[in-house]
């Protein structure tokens, strides 16, 4: 169990599927995402036509989208904030 310096627990007891899979697995989702939609868009015409096909490729993508968005948020802020610290020491 990953704990913090407060002493919290981090680990989510409900995680769903894409918890935790970090920004290289995030942009793979994305990858898929977009694979299986030009797979659904750009198969012959004699296939079956399923939109539910569309809609789960639409939601790997978006959640793979989500977590890398989430990913780079997380790393600004934590470089902003190493900024600040270095910031006070040379002041103080």
């Amino acid at each position: 169990m990953a704990e913090d310096e407060r002493g919290r627990d981090d680990r989510h007891h409900q995680e769903p599927w894409w918890w935790g899979i970090g920004p290289l697995g995030a942009g793979l989702l994305v990858l898929v995402g977009v694979g299986s939609l030009v797979w659904v868009f750009a198969r012959p015409s004699g296939s079956s036509d399923n939109p539910a096909d569309g809609y789960q490729a639409a939601k790997i993508m978006c959640v793979g989208l989500v977590l890398v968005g989430g990913s780079v948020l997380q790393r600004f802020r934590s470089r902003a904030t190493r900024g600040r610290k270095a910031e006070e020491r040379e002041e103080g």
